[in-house]
Protein backbone atom coordinates (compact mmCIF):
# COMPACT_ATOMS: atom_id res chain seq x y z
CA UNK A 1 0.00 0.00 0.00
CA UNK A 2 1.37 3.46 -1.39
CA UNK A 3 0.92 5.43 2.52
CA UNK A 4 3.21 2.72 4.01
CA UNK A 5 5.74 3.21 1.59
CA UNK A 6 5.37 6.72 1.85
CA UNK A 7 5.94 6.52 5.04
CA UNK A 8 8.99 4.92 5.05
CA UNK A 9 10.44 7.39 2.39
CA UNK A 10 9.55 10.08 4.49
CA UNK A 11 6.97 10.85 2.06
CA UNK A 12 9.55 11.08 -0.61
CA UNK A 13 6.48 9.89 -2.97
CA UNK A 14 4.47 11.01 -5.75
CA UNK A 15 1.38 11.52 -5.96
CA UNK A 16 -1.02 12.71 -8.56
CA UNK A 17 -1.57 16.54 -8.00
CA UNK A 18 -5.10 16.77 -9.31
CA UNK A 19 -6.36 14.74 -6.39
CA UNK A 20 -6.04 17.17 -4.04
CA UNK A 21 -7.13 19.60 -6.54
CA UNK A 22 -10.10 18.21 -7.32
CA UNK A 23 -10.58 17.46 -3.45
CA UNK A 24 -10.18 21.22 -2.31
CA UNK A 25 -13.33 21.98 -4.64
CA UNK A 26 -15.47 19.26 -3.00
CA UNK A 27 -13.98 20.96 0.42
CA UNK A 28 -14.85 24.41 -0.41
CA UNK A 29 -18.62 23.07 -1.84
CA UNK A 30 -19.07 21.08 1.66
CA UNK A 31 -18.46 24.19 3.44
CA UNK A 32 -21.07 26.42 0.81
CA UNK A 33 -23.76 24.17 1.68
CA UNK A 34 -22.97 23.77 6.02
CA UNK A 35 -22.97 27.76 5.92
CA UNK A 36 -25.81 27.78 3.83
CA UNK A 37 -27.89 25.73 5.71
CA UNK A 38 -27.32 28.50 9.02
CA UNK A 39 -29.69 30.59 7.16
CA UNK A 40 -32.30 28.18 6.38
CA UNK A 41 -35.45 27.05 8.97
CA UNK A 42 -34.71 30.35 11.43
CA UNK A 43 -31.58 29.30 11.69
CA UNK A 44 -30.47 33.11 11.27
CA UNK A 45 -32.57 34.42 14.22
CA UNK A 46 -31.45 30.86 16.33
CA UNK A 47 -29.57 33.27 18.94
CA UNK A 48 -31.98 36.41 18.49
CA UNK A 49 -32.91 38.18 21.99
CA UNK A 50 -35.57 36.70 23.88
CA UNK A 51 -34.95 33.09 22.62
CA UNK A 52 -34.38 30.22 24.77
CA UNK A 53 -31.04 29.31 22.56
CA UNK A 54 -29.48 32.74 23.98
CA UNK A 55 -30.88 32.08 27.51
CA UNK A 56 -29.37 28.63 27.10
CA UNK A 57 -26.06 29.86 25.94
CA UNK A 58 -25.31 32.73 27.94
CA UNK A 59 -26.15 30.81 30.95
CA UNK A 60 -23.84 28.19 30.54
CA UNK A 61 -20.92 29.81 29.23
CA UNK A 62 -21.22 33.41 30.89
CA UNK A 63 -19.49 35.77 28.54
CA UNK A 64 -18.48 33.80 26.33
CA UNK A 65 -21.81 33.04 25.27
CA UNK A 66 -22.93 36.20 24.98
CA UNK A 67 -20.20 36.99 22.41
CA UNK A 68 -20.84 34.01 20.37
CA UNK A 69 -24.64 35.00 20.26
CA UNK A 70 -24.06 38.66 19.26
CA UNK A 71 -21.45 37.55 16.44
CA UNK A 72 -23.36 34.37 15.26
CA UNK A 73 -25.07 36.46 12.86
CA UNK A 74 -22.37 38.55 11.78
CA UNK A 75 -19.54 35.12 11.32
CA UNK A 76 -22.83 33.35 9.65
CA UNK A 77 -21.94 35.95 6.56
CA UNK A 78 -18.81 36.39 6.66
CA UNK A 79 -17.44 32.64 6.32
CA UNK A 80 -19.19 32.59 3.25
CA UNK A 81 -17.37 34.62 1.09
CA UNK A 82 -14.08 32.44 1.80
CA UNK A 83 -15.72 28.99 1.43
CA UNK A 84 -16.73 30.53 -2.14
CA UNK A 85 -13.00 31.80 -2.82
CA UNK A 86 -11.74 27.89 -1.98
CA UNK A 87 -13.78 26.63 -4.91
CA UNK A 88 -12.03 29.18 -6.79
CA UNK A 89 -8.52 28.13 -5.52
CA UNK A 90 -7.78 32.12 -4.48
CA UNK A 91 -5.65 32.64 -1.48
CA UNK A 92 -6.50 29.25 -0.60
CA UNK A 93 -4.58 29.06 2.58
CA UNK A 94 -5.65 32.80 4.30
CA UNK A 95 -9.46 31.39 3.71
CA UNK A 96 -9.30 27.97 5.50
CA UNK A 97 -8.16 29.81 8.27
CA UNK A 98 -11.00 31.84 8.34
CA UNK A 99 -13.27 28.69 7.63
CA UNK A 100 -11.77 27.10 10.62
CA UNK A 101 -11.43 29.56 12.87
CA UNK A 102 -15.59 29.92 11.92
CA UNK A 103 -16.05 25.92 12.90
CA UNK A 104 -14.01 26.66 15.65
CA UNK A 105 -16.49 29.28 16.86
CA UNK A 106 -19.77 26.98 16.02
CA UNK A 107 -18.18 24.07 18.57
CA UNK A 108 -18.46 27.01 21.27
CA UNK A 109 -22.26 27.15 20.65
CA UNK A 110 -22.86 23.12 19.74
CA UNK A 111 -21.27 20.26 21.67
CA UNK A 112 -18.68 18.76 19.83
CA UNK A 113 -19.99 17.02 16.79
CA UNK A 114 -17.82 15.36 14.66
CA UNK A 115 -18.80 17.23 11.26
CA UNK A 116 -17.07 20.64 12.21
CA UNK A 117 -14.26 18.71 13.50
CA UNK A 118 -13.81 16.67 10.28
CA UNK A 119 -14.07 19.47 8.36
CA UNK A 120 -11.40 21.29 10.25
CA UNK A 121 -8.65 18.68 9.98
CA UNK A 122 -9.48 18.80 6.37
CA UNK A 123 -8.62 22.13 6.41
CA UNK A 124 -5.64 22.09 8.00
CA UNK A 125 -4.58 19.20 5.65
CA UNK A 126 -5.43 21.30 2.86
CA UNK A 127 -3.26 24.06 4.17
CA UNK A 128 -0.15 21.36 3.96
CA UNK A 129 -0.55 21.09 0.37
CA UNK A 130 1.75 22.05 -1.80
CA UNK A 131 0.11 22.80 -4.71
CA UNK A 132 -3.82 22.82 -4.07
CA UNK A 133 -4.69 24.17 -7.83
CA UNK A 134 -6.62 27.07 -8.81
CA UNK A 135 -9.91 27.27 -10.25
CA UNK A 136 -10.88 24.13 -11.91
CA UNK A 137 -7.48 23.79 -14.18
CA UNK A 138 -6.38 20.41 -12.21
CA UNK A 139 -2.70 18.96 -13.35
CA UNK A 140 -1.88 15.99 -14.33
CA UNK A 141 1.65 15.95 -12.66
CA UNK A 142 3.39 13.52 -10.43
CA UNK A 143 4.91 14.90 -7.37
CA UNK A 144 5.54 14.57 -4.09
CA UNK A 145 3.83 18.89 -3.09
CA UNK A 146 0.63 16.68 -1.96
CA UNK A 147 1.87 13.51 -0.73
CA UNK A 148 1.62 14.63 2.92
CA UNK A 149 -1.37 16.14 3.20
CA UNK A 150 -3.24 13.57 1.01
CA UNK A 151 -1.84 10.51 3.53
CA UNK A 152 -3.30 12.86 6.39
CA UNK A 153 -7.14 12.68 4.28
CA UNK A 154 -6.60 8.98 3.94
CA UNK A 155 -5.80 8.13 7.64
CA UNK A 156 -8.09 10.48 8.62
CA UNK A 157 -11.01 8.51 7.29
CA UNK A 158 -9.83 5.35 8.09
CA UNK A 159 -9.85 6.57 11.91
CA UNK A 160 -13.68 7.90 11.20
CA UNK A 161 -14.56 4.94 9.42
CA UNK A 162 -12.66 1.88 12.13
CA UNK A 163 -13.47 4.35 15.03
CA UNK A 164 -17.18 4.74 14.01
CA UNK A 165 -17.33 0.49 13.68
CA UNK A 166 -15.65 0.35 17.24
CA UNK A 167 -18.03 2.13 18.95
CA UNK A 168 -21.49 0.51 17.19
CA UNK A 169 -19.48 -2.72 18.18
CA UNK A 170 -19.22 -2.42 21.81
CA UNK A 171 -22.94 -1.15 21.43
CA UNK A 172 -25.56 -3.79 22.49
CA UNK A 173 -28.08 -1.15 21.25
CA UNK A 174 -26.72 -0.97 17.85
CA UNK A 175 -25.70 -4.33 17.26
CA UNK A 176 -29.20 -5.63 17.93
CA UNK A 177 -30.90 -3.41 15.57
CA UNK A 178 -33.26 -1.51 18.35
CA UNK A 179 -31.41 1.91 17.48
CA UNK A 180 -32.12 2.11 14.24
CA UNK A 181 -35.57 0.49 14.42
CA UNK A 182 -36.30 3.05 16.94
CA UNK A 183 -34.69 6.13 14.91
CA UNK A 184 -37.50 5.35 12.12
CA UNK A 185 -40.19 4.45 14.67
CA UNK A 186 -39.91 8.18 15.77
CA UNK A 187 -39.68 9.44 12.44
CA UNK A 188 -42.78 8.00 11.82
CA UNK A 189 -44.43 9.00 14.72
CA UNK A 190 -43.08 12.34 14.87
CA UNK A 191 -43.44 13.25 11.26
CA UNK A 192 -46.60 15.91 11.82
CA UNK A 193 -44.81 17.31 14.43
CA UNK A 194 -41.44 18.37 13.12
CA UNK A 195 -41.55 22.15 11.98
CA UNK A 196 -39.08 21.59 9.65
CA UNK A 197 -38.34 18.00 7.72
CA UNK A 198 -35.38 16.55 8.71
CA UNK A 199 -36.11 13.13 7.26
CA UNK A 200 -36.03 12.75 3.77
CA UNK A 201 -36.57 8.72 2.29
CA UNK A 202 -40.24 8.73 1.43
CA UNK A 203 -42.59 7.30 3.35
CA UNK A 204 -43.24 4.23 1.38
CA UNK A 205 -39.71 3.33 1.84
CA UNK A 206 -39.08 3.21 5.55
CA UNK A 207 -43.19 3.40 6.66
CA UNK A 208 -43.06 -0.72 6.54
CA UNK A 209 -39.98 -0.68 8.88
CA UNK A 210 -41.32 1.64 11.37
CA UNK A 211 -42.81 -0.32 13.55
CA UNK A 212 -41.31 -1.19 17.39
CA UNK A 213 -41.91 -5.27 17.36
CA UNK A 214 -39.16 -7.61 17.70
CA UNK A 215 -39.38 -8.45 14.01
CA UNK A 216 -38.88 -4.64 13.09
CA UNK A 217 -35.92 -5.05 15.48
CA UNK A 218 -34.87 -8.29 13.73
CA UNK A 219 -34.94 -6.50 10.06
CA UNK A 220 -32.86 -3.58 11.16
CA UNK A 221 -30.40 -6.00 13.10
CA UNK A 222 -29.17 -6.87 9.74
CA UNK A 223 -28.76 -3.09 8.86
CA UNK A 224 -26.91 -2.72 11.46
CA UNK A 225 -24.31 -5.15 10.46
CA UNK A 226 -23.92 -4.20 7.21
CA UNK A 227 -23.29 -0.80 8.49
CA UNK A 228 -20.33 -1.97 10.63
CA UNK A 229 -18.99 -4.31 8.15
CA UNK A 230 -19.12 -1.73 5.49
CA UNK A 231 -17.60 0.79 7.83
CA UNK A 232 -14.69 -1.77 8.38
CA UNK A 233 -13.79 -2.93 4.82
CA UNK A 234 -14.65 0.40 2.76
CA UNK A 235 -11.11 1.82 3.55
CA UNK A 236 -9.13 -1.21 3.12
CA UNK A 237 -11.04 -1.74 -0.03
CA UNK A 238 -10.24 1.64 -0.97
CA UNK A 239 -6.36 1.64 -0.61
CA UNK A 240 -6.51 -1.36 -3.74
CA UNK A 241 -6.49 -0.50 -7.14
CA UNK A 242 -8.23 -3.33 -8.48
CA UNK A 243 -10.90 -3.25 -6.23
CA UNK A 244 -11.31 0.76 -5.86
CA UNK A 245 -14.01 1.94 -7.98
CA UNK A 246 -16.24 -1.22 -6.54
CA UNK A 247 -16.08 0.25 -2.75
CA UNK A 248 -16.17 4.05 -4.35
CA UNK A 249 -19.29 2.93 -5.28
CA UNK A 250 -20.29 0.87 -2.30
CA UNK A 251 -19.13 3.98 0.04
CA UNK A 252 -20.77 6.59 -1.57
CA UNK A 253 -24.06 4.60 -1.62
CA UNK A 254 -23.66 4.15 2.05
CA UNK A 255 -22.90 7.29 2.50
CA UNK A 256 -26.48 8.69 0.26
CA UNK A 257 -28.58 6.68 2.35
CA UNK A 258 -27.26 8.18 5.45
CA UNK A 259 -28.06 11.83 3.85
CA UNK A 260 -31.87 10.83 2.90
CA UNK A 261 -32.50 9.57 6.48
CA UNK A 262 -31.56 12.72 7.55
CA UNK A 263 -30.52 15.58 4.77
CA UNK A 264 -30.03 18.82 6.84
CA UNK A 265 -27.23 17.49 9.01
CA UNK A 266 -25.40 15.27 6.66
CA UNK A 267 -24.97 16.71 3.40
CA UNK A 268 -21.74 18.31 4.06
CA UNK A 269 -20.35 15.49 6.37
CA UNK A 270 -21.34 13.04 3.51
CA UNK A 271 -20.05 15.28 0.59
CA UNK A 272 -15.85 15.60 2.36
CA UNK A 273 -16.43 12.29 3.51
CA UNK A 274 -16.58 10.70 -0.29
CA UNK A 275 -14.52 13.61 -1.01
CA UNK A 276 -11.90 12.20 1.06
CA UNK A 277 -11.82 9.07 -1.53
CA UNK A 278 -10.13 10.79 -4.07
CA UNK A 279 -6.92 10.58 -1.56
CA UNK A 280 -6.61 6.51 -0.88
CA UNK A 281 -4.38 6.58 -4.16
CA UNK A 282 -2.01 8.32 -5.41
Amino acid sequence: MWIFEALVRNFDFTTSEWRIQVFRVLFGLGCLDKFFETFRHEGWKRFAPGTFNRYYLERKQGVVGRWVAETYQLSSVVRVLPAFVIVLGFWTRVCIVIVIASFVLELLYDPPRKTPVFFILNGIYLMLAGDSGMLFHFSAAQTTANTWAQCLIALTTIHLYWNSAWIKLRSPQFRSGRALAQVVHVAERTKDMVKFREYCLPAWAWRPFAGASEVDVARWRVAAIVTIAMEITVPIGLLFRPTYLVFVVLGVGMHVIFTFLKPRGLVPFSLLTSASYLAFLP
